[in-house]
């Protein structure tokens, strides 16, 4: 069996590994570099810099024969999927059901559109064949729902590919799960390291929702804003919980309402069924038209029983906490609720340094928002990855012949940590 990571062994994002046996070929992931906020992932640009992997028979274009048996998908996030629109739709791609449609939502709200002519499910640890491959998903905890680890076995040979994992979410009981299946005789395990270089153990999400709260309970004059991403539905019931916890509402808005909804039938989350009490949403001209455009007249007709405006915004402010995107600007501008209010940053901090998230703070600073430390602006987060014990522990449950480092910005970390580690190079093959 052969291993090739083509992007991934020194970076975070863009993760794409190809791995053969005899004449098969499987590929998973087939993620967007993350190289900047110009949406490299258009195809003329793609090519002109490089970020089209070089996989014999995965493209429409390639006239060659040697036809890749099958495109595994990890999880709906675009370091992992945002290229999948460039292979050929006739190539078989297996992803979760939730994670198709995290991923068409995506796309549509962005103009794209990734749906291939041939698609499967996955399914919790059911092996499913291609070619000579038995691939084996395993549901994990991660950021974003529905994401996978894979058991890949060809001949006599096993290859575990971690995927973006953790065992401090909502979900961490399944990587405990993964321990006790006893998977043994692993070849290669390619161990994602976002966090390899961090000494300091995650916050669990439970943590986060506790730490919330008590932000929301002491902001008793003037409105709570929270930024963080629609498509974490962990984050998404943490703020929820929090909120009613401070006993004040949470006002979304409607593309995060459609995400909730969307998502209702894959969990328990909060929706607009009426068993979820303080919860409205607040319509944004942007967010509103783009669903519209994309017709879904209906339910926005559903949401708008919970419907917000911003005359009661401005009188309820004191017991409203309300998530925002900088689109969201042209309905914030002049609104009266903000005056006084403070802002929760429940994402990646790194974030903050990005001039669009820079504008969107001067801007809410005009509002006159008190973004200024210690009462404004207050970032409460915790990472979608394993933190290092996790990585160790993880490791040495599986108790690898090889430690492959994949989605890491820190490989060398990887020789300090393991006494099996690998270091290859993006492109590099690797035997075992």
């Amino acid at each position: 069996m052969i291993i090739k990571i083509h992007r991934g062994t020194r970076e975070i994002g863009g993760s794409c590994v190809e791995i053969a046996h005899g004449k098969d070929r499987i590929v998973i992931d087939m993620g967007l570099p993350l190289i900047g906020d110009d949406g490299c992932g258009k195809a003329d640009i793609s090519k002109k810099i490089g970020t089209l992997p070089e996989i014999e028979g995965l493209y429409s274009s390639d006239e060659s024969k040697k036809r890749v048996s099958a495109l595994f998908v990890s999880h709906a996030h675009l370091d992992h999927y945002g290229l999948i629109h460039h292979a050929d739709r006739r190539v078989p791609v297996f992803l979760g059901r939730a994670t198709r449609e995290l991923i068409e939502i995506s796309c549509a709200m962005s103009g794209g559109s990734v749906a291939p002519d041939a698609w499967a499910p996955l399914d919790d640890r059911k092996p499913l064949e291609a070619g000579c491959f038995r691939v084996t998903p395993f549901l994990v905890d991660h950021s974003a729902m529905d994401a996978y680890a894979f058991l890949v076995e060809a001949g006599d040979r096993k290859v575990f590919y971690s995927g973006d994992f953790r065992a401090h979410g909502r979900k961490g009981r399944l990587m405990k799960g993964i321990i006790e299946d006893d998977i043994q005789d692993i070849d290669a395990l390619i161990l994602e390291g976002t966090n390899i270089a961090s000494r300091r153990k995650a916050k669990s999400e439970t943590d986060i929702e506790d730490e919330l709260a008590r932000f929301f309970k002491r902001k008793k004059d003037g409105i709570v804003l929270v930024s963080a991403s629609s498509q974490n539905l962990d984050r998404l019931v943490s703020i929820y919980k929090a909120a009613r916890k401070a006993g004040k509402t949470l006002v979304i808005d409607p593309y995060t309402a459609f995400v909730l909804d969307a998502m209702a039938k894959y969990g328990r989350f909060p929706d607009f069924s009426g068993a979820f009490g303080g919860l409205k949403v607040f319509f944004p001209t942007f967010i509103t038209g783009k669903l519209v455009d994309l017709g879904c007249w209906p339910k926005i007709v559903n949401f708008s029983k919970f419907k917000i405006t911003k005359e009661e915004l401005t009188e309820r402010r004191s017991g409203i906490v309300m998530m925002v995107k900088s689109s969201m600007k042209p309905n914030l501008r002049g609104l009266k609720a903000l005056e006084g209010g403070s802002l929760v940053w429940s994402m990646w901090d790194g974030y903050l340094k990005e001039e669009s998230s820079r504008r969107f703070l001067e801007f809410l600073g005009r509002q006159g928002m008190d973004l200024g430390a210690p009462a404004g602006l207050k970032v409460i987060h915790t990472s979608g990855h394993a933190d290092l014990e996790t990585l160790k522990s993880f490791a040495a449950s599986l108790a690898p012949k090889t430690i492959i480092p994949i989605h890491t910005m820190n490989p060398e970390k990887y020789g300090e940590t393991f006494n099996n580690a690998i270091m290859l190079k993006d492109g590099e093959e690797f035997e075992i």
